[in-house]
């Protein structure tokens, strides 16, 4: 939301920006309709498994919510760095104030749009050259960084592990 306040808004149309807020809502739209089914129709609403997350949500202090806030944003901020400067590798034209917002928004899009491995990849390449590309700038000068931070912080990673796995069971 704050990627969203902080553009000019002016690549986003009424309708987009109505979607994304929409999107950026639907946690707490999801909640009020959970209740309201929740009084509704009391004898098919999974009541004790939403209390036993509740209650798992509610043991958690604040010290650790905290912790787990600072944490996030360390890394989201070290993401957004990763993203800044493979952009500019490929495209020096980018300035920094204007391009934070878009990452903002890039990566809130990734995170809420569900897909799998290779849709994944579509909704990254798509939702990057719609944030970052301009006239003067060529698709790939977008989609290399794009693809290369990915590759970078979640399939190098995800490999690694499989492989150890896959040799400690072996060993096993």
């Amino acid at each position: 939301l704050v990627g969203i306040i902080l553009l000019k808004l002016d690549i986003f149309t009424g309708k987009l920006l109505i979607s994304l807020l929409v999107v950026a809502l639907l946690p707490l739209v999801i909640w009020v309709l959970a209740k309201g089914f929740q009084r509704v129709l009391p004898n098919y609403f999974p009541t004790d498994a939403i209390n036993s997350a509740w209650l798992s949500i509610r043991q958690v202090t604040f010290k650790k919510m905290m912790v787990t806030l600072v944490v996030s944003l360390v890394k989201y901020s070290i993401y957004s760095l990763q993203l800044y400067i493979a952009l500019y590798l490929f495209n020096p034209s980018i300035e920094l104030i204007s391009t934070l917002p878009k990452i903002a928004i890039f990566y809130f899009g990734v995170t809420f749009l569900p897909g799998f491995l290779w849709a994944d990849l579509g909704i990254r390449g798509s939702l990057s050259l719609f944030l970052f590309s301009t006239a003067t700038v060529q698709g790939a000068s977008v989609l290399i960084p794009i693809y290369l931070i990915w590759l970078l912080n979640s399939c190098i990673p995800a490999l690694v592990g499989l492989i150890l796995l896959l040799n400690h069971k072996r060993l096993n």
